[in-house]
């Protein structure tokens, strides 16, 4: 506000100047893509948090009404497993280092 004080320019008093009008525009278009951005990211992570939430709530539905989850737990573990193995194993190391996972509290 100090700038405008020292041009005389009252407050609330209208602007006018092509160049600083341009530069506003912009400043303004520029903020607005950008807030877009951040609206359509936190949407796209609000869409895969609800995607999780009801895969919980239908987990724990099976289990409340006394489900056999056994075949469910399995499959879980060795997708784990199957994880690990890959994560921490490639074709041509040997088998020590995941001997040393496995024995990892």
């Amino acid at each position: 506000m100090d700038v405008f004080t020292k041009l005389g320019v009252e407050e609330g008093e209208q602007i006018e100047h092509k160049m600083l009008s341009s530069a506003i525009e912009k400043a303004q278009k520029k903020i607005e893509s950008n807030n877009f951005g951040i609206r359509k990211n936190l949407l796209e992570y609000d869409q895969v948090m609800n995607e999780q939430r009801e895969i919980i709530y239908d987990e724990r539905r099976r289990v409340l009404d006394g489900e056999n989850m056994r075949d469910s737990i399995f499959h879980m573990i060795t997708d784990f497993v199957e994880n690990t193995v890959d994560a921490n194993l490639s074709e041509e190391q040997d088998f020590r280092r995941m001997g040393s996972w496995s024995n990892e509290p």
